[in-house]
């Protein structure tokens, strides 16, 4: 039986698309469901850093989890950018000919600051805040969790009468 995806409510077809009483709206066919399942959430795991170049519009279109994962990562970056900052400083404060590295090292350590706050505003939109640390249980959490609610039906289930 064709269900909303949202309520768990049979739908009903009209020419192209569906509709569902109980939400009062139309659904695409690509978002029925059948017998009151969820829609349900491929976990997409980053595959590298360079998964962070992609654009702001880009980053959006990815879920909680990937965003989450990512923003570890580009942390991780920002930190070992950062050492490599921190050296030559150290080493212009000594000798003053380490200008142009510190220069290169300090304009990736601000596109590496900037991507950490773009996913960390995109998951404050969508959250109302963003995880200061990650930790491996915090996204193994997040893993178990979108298992159990992929697996979660929306089902009402009715009292029998005496």
């Amino acid at each position: 039986m064709p269900t909303c995806m949202f309520c768990g409510s049979k739908v009903e077809k009209r020419d192209q698309m569906y509709y569902c009483l109980f939400c009062n709206m139309e659904l695409m066919a690509d978002q029925v469901q059948n017998n009151g399942s969820r829609r349900q959430i491929l976990l997409e795991d980053p595959s590298s850093l360079e998964d962070a170049e992609l654009s702001t519009g880009e980053l959006m279109k990815k879920d909680s989890y990937y965003l989450t994962c990512l923003l570890r990562m580009v942390r991780k970056e920002r930190s070992r950018i950062y050492h490599y900052l921190h050296i030559f400083k150290k080493a212009n404060e000594q000798q003053g000919s380490f200008f142009d590295q510190e220069a290169d090292v300090g304009s990736r350590y601000e596109y590496w600051t900037r991507k950490g706050w773009i996913i960390e505003n995109i998951l404050r939109e969508r959250c109302g805040f963003f995880p200061e640390r990650i930790y491996d249980s915090n996204v193994q959490m997040m893993i178990q969790n979108v298992r159990r609610s992929n697996a979660k039906l929306m089902q009402v289930n009715r009292r029998k009468s005496k």
